[in-house]
This record gives C-alpha cells, sequence and structure tokens, in this order.
C-alpha cells in the first residue's frame, strides 16, 4: 500500500512540474515591442508615420540630423533592419561608393527623401537650371501662282507664312480645309508697289481639316511652317 501512495506521488509530482509552468507561462511581449519599434500614437502635427510593422504604426516626429544621422531605423532583436520598414540617411557629403558599393536612401537634414539625377538629361542646362525647348515645324515651299497646294491633310498647327520674294499685287490665302474653299486662316494682299523685301507673318494658331494655300495675281515666292 505504502508503495502504491509512493508511486502515485511521484507520478503526480511529473504532472504537476510538467503541466504547471506551460499552463502558466507568461505570454510573450508583443512582437513590436521586442522589435524595438516606437509605436507611441502622434502627439503633434509635426509627427509622421514612417512605416507599418505587422501592422503597428510606427510614429516618428521630424528632427534636424547631422551629418550620418538616421531618420529612422526599426531593428529586431539582432540589430538588422527589419523589412518593410523604410528609413533613409542624412549625409552631409555623398559618400563616393567604389565598383559594386551599395548606399541606403538618403534624405536632407530634415528627414525629407532625396531622390535626383546626377547626369543630364537630353536639353538641360544645369548651369542655368533650365530644360531647353527647341520649337521644330515642317515646311512647304511656293513660288509663283497656284491654283491650290495642299500643305497638310487633317488636324495641324500653322506657325508662320515667309513672303521671301514679294510680287506687287500678289493675294495670298490660307484655308482650313484641303481644297481652296472654307475656312480662310488669312488673305495677304501685297501692295501694288513693293517698298519692303522678304517679310514673316507669325500665326500660331490650330486647324482642323487641313492647310490649303493659294497664291494669285502674283507670282510671290513663299514658305509655310507648320506641324
Amino acid at each position: 500500500m505504502r508503495d502504491r501512495i509512493l508511486i502515485a506521488c511521484v507520478l503526480l509530482a511529473l504532472v504537476v512540474g510538467v503541466w504547471f509552468p506551460v499552463l502558466h507561462k507568461p505570454a510573450p511581449a508583443p512582437l513590436h515591442q521586442r522589435m524595438g519599434a516606437v509605436l507611441d500614437q502622434p502627439s503633434s502635427p509635426n509627427s509622421w508615420v514612417e512605416g507599418v510593422v505587422n501592422g503597428y504604426p510606427v510614429a516618428v516626429t521630424p528632427q534636424s540630423l547631422d551629418g550620418g544621422g538616421a531618420t529612422v531605423t526599426v531593428n529586431n532583436d539582432a540589430g538588422m533592419p527589419v523589412p518593410g520598414v523604410e528609413y533613409g540617411t542624412y549625409y552631409a557629403s555623398p559618400p563616393t561608393l567604389s565598383d559594386g558599393g551599395t548606399t541606403p536612401s538618403l534624405t536632407d537634414s530634415l528627414g525629407n527623401a532625396q531622390t535626383n539625377l546626377a547626369t543630364k538629361i537630353a536639353g538641360e542646362d544645369l548651369a542655368n537650371d533650365v530644360l531647353k525647348a527647341e520649337l521644330r515645324y515642317s515646311y512647304t515651299h511656293q513660288a509663283g501662282t497656284t491654283a491650290g497646294v495642299t500643305v497638310k491633310s487633317g488636324a495641324g498647327f500653322l506657325h508662320a507664312l515667309t513672303i521671301n520674294q514679294p510680287v506687287a499685287s500678289s493675294v495670298i490665302t490660307l484655308y482650313d480645309n484641303t481644297a481652296a474653299s472654307g475656312t480662310v486662316i488669312s488673305v495677304v494682299t501685297l501692295p501694288a508697289t513693293i517698298v519692303s523685301g522678304p517679310a514673316t507673318l507669325t500665326y500660331n494658331v490650330s486647324f482642323v481639316t487641313g492647310l490649303e494655300l493659294v497664291i494669285a495675281t502674283g507670282a510671290s515666292d513663299v514658305t509655310v511652317s507648320w506641324r
């Protein structure tokens, strides 16, 4: 009888020793606390949310940084940055990398992300901080009278009419059409006595149907600039 009681006590001790720690094991700290993330809600309008760690917002207050200071880094227990959380580093002087070198994303001294082009793109003038644009047009030349020349079919843009060689009493007409009729864009009538040389008339207007050129009476030499 005594042996049975002893065996029962031993078994009871084993059961209690195994299961009691399991049943009463304290819950682990939340994952975001073990990661070392800052999780307080923003306390002022100057606070902003840097990222989310497993559903927890990470609130960070912007501050001025010294050279090499990091805006925010969320690390795990091993001290490594947590994937998926954006962070950046400010350098007063950008680092010079060797072949194959890497660098974190960069910020300015206030923690704002920095993105820039280190080399010029087509048309860029870095010295004067402007992007140059060059206007280009097609041209149609006509020497002498014509009952109608279709300069362009379809919608387009009339830049200018250059009268290279004016002839007395010449009448030059431009239509928004593909025939010598319809909507008139311009009618230029040269005087009976020519007192000046070549001239360029700038229009910079759009047309819808097409561009038709007619030269009557005097055989002037003209060039139409369009696109």
